[in-house]
């Protein structure tokens, strides 16, 4: 049998009992993964599946502290690439104090989970020896999944040792731990079971007399429970600094996986850069009819400008996927200079993919306005062109591309983060039916964009001419005022910068 020592140096075996003494810090680590796991369920669940507000940006600077206190390191000691992504993760985390992103959270939230798991891998040194683009898909299923997990339940083993050293008080502690454990679930059962038989409802509601609590808030529990244990685990498991496959053995099993020959790489470059010249070539007169301000062919200008968007977008994440594979598993012995034309070239034509699709959305978006979706993609297109000329460059030129593609991804995440989405959307389309640039302004769509339409529809209401428009828009905002004042006044931490001053104007206006 293999030694403790010798398994971990391959890296998945557990750590000896000695690595996981439990010391004062593990301790009061349980309290503050309690109040994590609960701010972290408010912050993703509310009636209405989502939470834009202060306690996500409140969220984000206790991780923050809690991970500058259990790494025992000062902030400048973490790096100059970790202090990055501390600064990204808190902007972004502030943007929800801004603004409500209702049309963005949810993409956000999902980045700033995901950004959260790997910066405290970074943070916390617990990463492959030399790691490079090649360990990060490593590295954060290690950081995100298996670490967390793995010592998620000495939040228990912490819990009984930070309570007290006589044995009673700790045989309390375990009956109260499974009491915790099991209530969510014999409560659920109990509404279930009541559901389905009405005396069993009778007698359950005569017993606890309304104590028995609703669906959500057992499911809250349940979920902030659950949060508590990942994030306990998550930092438990990130300072004991278990190694993993050393990155030598892990380059080895990546070379192994190569198999694919420079010929084979040619015959596919070559076909899609076929494609993409006839295909570019097509789109030269055309564009030079738009730009004349003539029809091409049998469209109308703003019919070419709808047609085929969104399929050029996929193009361009293809030849992303492409170039990638290519270059993952082309072997090493048939690297050399011969392909880098052919990528090159492979790179600049999706670049002019890239200005045909953003061409083709500009003109769509000066005829029928702009909307969050447009928005999006648009902001997609931006940063995979930032992104293929990096790759450009690191054909030529020796560059960390991994870590300037993560660069890149956290810079426009901060931008998208704090150009304020609906706010934008609603300023530009409001802004161009005051220009006539739009014939009609669509009412109904300003209900999607949150509170960020109060305030721009509120400075043009008095102008407005069209007696059916000015009577949509005072609609509109007599809806937004009841929608406004129930919310906010029953769910404080839904609050942000840019819901306070729409319930203000409105008040406000509705007052005059």
């Amino acid at each position: 049998m293999q030694s403790t020592k010798t398994k971990q140096s391959e890296g998945w075996a557990s750590p000896s009992s000695d690595t996981l003494n439990i010391t004062v810090k593990e301790k009061a680590l349980v309290p503050l993964s309690i109040a994590i796991g609960v701010m972290m369920t408010y912050a993703l669940w509310t009636k209405s599946m989502a939470m834009p507000g202060f306690q996500i940006t409140f969220l984000a600077l206790l991780l923050v502290a809690v991970a500058l206190w259990y790494s025992d390191k000062k902030l400048w000691e973490w790096g100059r690439e970790n202090i990055l992504r501390t600064v990204a993760m808190v902007l972004i985390a502030t943007s929800f104090s801004l603004y409500e992103q209702s049309s963005v959270q949810l993409f956000l939230k999902a980045c700033l989970f995901l950004l959260t798991g790997y910066w405290f891998l970074s943070i916390m040194g617990n990463r492959m020896d030399n790691p490079s683009e090649s360990t990060l898909l490593s590295d954060g299923i290690r950081s995100a999944v298996i670490n967390p997990f793995r010592y998620a339940l000495y939040f228990f083993k912490s819990l009984r040792l930070g309570v007290s050293t006589t044995t009673d008080k700790k045989k309390m502690l375990d009956i109260l731990v499974g009491l915790l454990l099991v209530l969510p679930v014999a409560l659920a059962i109990i509404r279930l079971l009541g559901a389905s038989d009405h005396r069993f409802q009778f007698l359950t509601e005569q017993i606890f007399r309304g104590f028995i609590p609703n669906g959500e808030l057992i499911a809250r529990l349940v979920l902030g429970f659950l949060f508590a244990l990942y994030f306990y685990g998550l930092f438990f498991g990130g300072k004991l600094k278990i190694e993993s496959e050393k990155r030598s053995k892990y380059l080895e099993k990546q070379r192994a996986s190569r198999f694919m020959t420079r010929v084979s790489v040619l015959v596919i470059l070559s076909l899609l850069i076929l494609i993409y010249v006839v295909y570019t070539a097509l789109q030269l007169d055309t564009l030079l009819s738009v730009l004349q301000g003539r029809s091409p062919w049998v469209l109308t200008i703003y019919a070419y400008a709808r047609q085929g968007f969104y399929e050029l977008c996929q193009v361009v994440l293809i030849n992303a996927g492409v170039l990638t594979f290519v270059t993952k598993f082309l072997k090493e012995e048939e690297r050399g200079r011969t392909l880098r034309p052919m990528q090159t070239l492979l790179c600049i034509l999706t670049l002019a993919l890239i200005a045909i699709a953003l061409f083709k959305m500009g003109l769509y978006i000066n005829q029928f306005g702009l909307t969050p979706k447009r928005l999006m993609t648009s902001w997609l297109m931006v940063a995979m062109a930032i992104a293929f000329v990096v790759v450009i460059l690191s054909y030529y030129k020796t560059i960390p591309l991994g870590r300037w593609l993560v660069r890149i991804g956290l810079t426009m995440l901060v931008f998208l983060s704090l150009m304020n989405v609906d706010g934008l959307v609603v300023q530009y389309n409001i802004n161009a039916y005051l220009k006539g640039n739009i014939a009609d302004f669509d009412v109904s769509f300003l209900s999607s964009q949150s509170d960020a339409a109060v305030v721009p529809v509120l400075k043009i209401y008095d102008t407005i001419e069209d007696p059916k428009l000015k009577r949509e828009l005072r609609e509109y905002l007599n809806q937004q005022k009841i929608g406004i004042t129930s919310v906010y006044n029953s769910e404080l931490p839904n609050y942000n910068r840019e819901s306070i001053l729409a319930k203000k104007a409105i008040l406000q206006w509705h007052e005059k």
